[in-house]
């Protein structure tokens, strides 16, 4: 009993010491560790997933699709697989580590060319001396990532075990100046070149589908920047799967798909894309492009917008809806949870995102939008999701109807195609439809479109080139402002006293006067001044209203502002329409007279048909893209005598049968009012601006309109070039039996 009783207290005071650790770990484990294992367990059962929305369809004033979303599939490269377990991207860097090895660079292999291709690196990996592979021979890290390249080369050509293949290769003791290929033996390299071989052929493959289908970037040229980005600038990019092409197609996806197990790195992933909308028989609207727009993903440089939708999305009650109400969870882990939250949206909207960079794609993109899911899910031990705790439902995107009817934009495309096509005298043609009454955009577009894909990119119908004088275009409103002054005894000199037109006089301060066809004593005649363009009236018109007389005729027609720049007439921008130009008139440098006859005074074509739709019905259109049930769009009165109205439109009419624009043959039958504008923009060349605006049919007006060539050699007039321009498009509209029943309803041509 007296020897076993101190075995016992040894025994005992063992016992004690390791109850005593383990008591101090559990302490450790539960009190001082407690939360993070808490927090561990938590995230092992749950998991954030984001679930992305559907981007609204644009439609066409008919309901026919101009752009919507489409499911499709986006090639990912994941560059850490791709160049540990692929073929390829494991002789590139195995080989130029070997060349770093023995002092030649590192960046002599590449995935381009042929002399340091692909092909290259695997003979430099197979010629490498095998002693580089012993311990010692090299420093521990460079052997023993040369070890790691060969045995994953071997072993991913030949299906041999990688495990057994790297114990053979680093127990093998070769002599100095034995190589790879010698220890490996001759028929291992021999499976290794033809599984090589292979896989390169099949990224060759690869490579040319993506380049049938459409994709301008080679396979090649982004695997090699994705190496240099990798290498040169961010050691930590191959860590991130990049999505390298967008909207690959299901075949190529499936082709990708079968041939994944032997491209590690590269997979594709369902993703959304954006399908435009086309017309049979048609291959594109060209000048609809910069009208809707563009959808891209999100950018480095919108990182500042991206967190403030992350903050309109996760808003304090969604967080609070979101994050589980367990009382077992401590308040710190439920803060985490909210900032993995606001991690998985940012980085759904960075990953899976897309914003619209232009046209009516930015301008409507919080509408079009929509809002994408979260999905707070329960797994199981093996990480396999059992249910789903919360969630934030996904809202898709809403519709957007346009204003543009995508046949009569046809119409106008095919005759855009064929004048511009044809002498391409112009430097730019435009031409742009409005319904009068609405404001509604019918069409528009123009020639040269510029490059595609540009914030600032717009259409010609928008903005104008060059010099953007609009010329006798103008004198309409000259006209209505003359009779309106003299009703209302403003300062103006009656038309009734005025001189007669003899042919070129003299305007002070310039060395080269104006000139008119000598039409005497018919001037005082306005509607014979509006279709003849006599500039003797317009001239004598603009030394009675003066500067402020002429302010208020443009003011009349939406072009200028006024002093303070708020006039409800004056309209400076369309959504969705991008870029567009703001009318001026200039303040100083032409002379009082030549404004009268539009120099001095630019506006596009846009702008133009929507101050010829002020004539046609009386009051001057709020311009618009997009039909909005929610929002009537305003109407501005021109705010003169109905009769000083009529005078101005009959003077239209008479331009077209007998004025300027008589021989344009087409534009009579249907009542058109127009008229012609030749404005010379430079004195060198002595080229114009030829232009032709006006409303049809003269009764109950559809379509104002407005065309122009910019920058014609001086032979040409508005007649010449604009009016053949419109004139062919109303014969084509006259054709078409839908556009007529809808644009032309009830009426023939007389």
């Amino acid at each position: 009993m007296r020897v076993g009783r101190p075995r016992i207290w040894v025994l005992g005071a063992i016992f004690a010491g390791v109850s005593f650790v383990v008591l101090v770990q559990l302490y450790l484990l539960m009190i001082e560790q407690g939360p993070s294992w808490v927090e561990r367990s938590y995230r092992n059962r749950w998991g954030f997933r984001d679930v992305p929305t559907r981007r609204g369809t644009i439609v066409d004033r008919e309901g026919r699709m101009v752009a919507e979303d489409v499911p499709a599939f986006d090639l990912v490269l994941h560059y850490r697989a791709f160049r540990r377990d692929h073929v390829v991207g494991i002789a590139v860097h195995g080989a130029n580590l070997a060349m770093q090895a023995g002092g030649y660079g590192d960046d002599l292999f590449g995935f381009r060319g042929r002399e340091r291709g692909p092909l290259q690196a695997l003979q430099a990996i197979l010629d490498m001396p095998a002693a580089w592979l012993r311990e010692g021979a090299l420093p521990a890290d460079i052997a023993r990532d040369l070890r790691f390249y060969v045995s994953a080369l071997v072993s991913v050509t030949t299906g041999r075990s990688r495990s057994l293949v790297s114990r053979d290769v680093r127990g093998a003791t070769p002599e100095d100046g034995v190589s790879v290929r010698d220890v490996l033996g001759q028929e291992v390299v021999a499976g290794v070149t033809r599984g090589f071989a292979r896989r390169h052929a099949e990224l060759d493959r690869i490579s040319l589908w993506l380049a049938e289908r459409g994709h301008q970037r080679d396979l090649w040229d982004v695997v090699e920047g994705r190496r240099r980005v990798h290498g040169w600038r961010d050691a930590d990019a191959e860590h991130v799967a990049r999505t390298v092409y967008r909207g690959v197609g299901y075949e190529l996806a499936v082709r990708v798909r079968l041939l994944g197990e032997r491209h590690p790195g590269l997979s594709v992933r369902p993703s959304v894309g954006r399908r435009r909308g086309r017309l049979a028989g048609r291959a594109d609207l060209a000048s609809l492009e910069p009208l809707v727009g563009g959808v891209t993903p999100y950018w480095v440089e919108d990182r500042e917008d991206l967190e403030v939708t992350v903050d309109e999305l996760l808003s304090e009650q969604v967080l609070a809806d979101l994050v589980p109400l367990d009382p077992d969870l401590p308040a710190e882990l439920s803060e985490r949870l909210e900032a993995d939250a606001r991690r998985a949206v940012s980085t759904h909207l960075l990953t899976h995102g897309r914003i619209g960079r232009w046209g009516l794609e930015r301008d409507f993109d919080p509408v079009l939008a929509g809002r994408p899911g979260l999905r707070l899910v329960v797994k199981d031990r093996r990480a396999v999701e059992r249910g789903q705790w919360s969630s934030l439902d996904t809202s898709p995107g809403q519709d957007l109807q346009l204003t543009i009817d995508l046949e009569l934009q046809e119409l106008l495309e095919a005759a855009l195609d064929r004048h511009w096509k044809g002498a391409q005298a112009a430097r730019e043609l435009a031409i742009a439809l409005v319904e009068p009454s609405t404001g509604d955009i019918l069409a528009m577009g123009g020639r040269p479109l510029g490059r595609t894909g540009e914030p600032s990119y717009t259409t010609p119908a928008a903005t104008w080139s060059g010099v953007g004088f609009v010329g006798s275009i103008a004198k309409p409103f000259v006209a209505l402002e003359q009779l309106d002054a003299e009703r209302a005894g403003r300062a103006a000199r009656h038309h009734s006293g005025f001189g007669p037109c003899a042919g070129t006089f003299k305007i002070a301060g310039l060395s080269r006067g104006l000139s008119c066809n000598g039409h005497g004593a018919a001037v005082t005649d306005v509607g014979f001044s509006l279709a003849r363009s006599c500039n003797f009236f317009f001239y004598q018109a603009a030394r009675g209203l003066g500067r402020d007389g002429l302010a208020r005729a443009f003011a009349r027609a939406g072009w200028f502002a006024g002093d303070g720049g708020d006039d409800p007439r004056y309209q400076r921008r369309v959504p969705g329409v991008n870029g567009i130009g703001a009318a001026s008139v200039a303040d100083r440098g032409v002379a009082l007279e030549r404004k009268a006859i539009g120099y001095g005074v630019q506006a596009s074509a846009l702008q133009v048909a929507r101050a010829y739709a002020g004539i046609a019905t009386g009051k001057l259109p709020e311009l618009g893209l997009v039909e909005s049930p929610e929002r009537r769009r305003r109407a501005v009165y021109l705010d003169v005598h109905p009769d000083d109205l009529e005078q101005v439109r009959a003077g239209l009419r008479r331009c077209v049968t007998e004025g300027t624009a008589r021989s344009v043959s087409g534009l009579r039958g249907w009542g058109v009012r127009a008229k012609t504008g030749t404005a010379e923009i430079s004195t060198r060349t002595r080229h114009n601006n030829a232009w032709l605006a006006g409303y049809l049919p003269g009764e109950r007006p559809t379509l104002s309109f407005a065309a122009v060539a910019y920058d014609v050699p001086d032979r040409l007039h508005g007649a010449d070039v604009a009016g053949k321009l419109v004139a062919e498009l109303i014969a084509a509209l006259e054709r078409d039996a839908s556009l007529r029943a809808r644009f032309l309803p009830g009426l023939t041509r007389r």
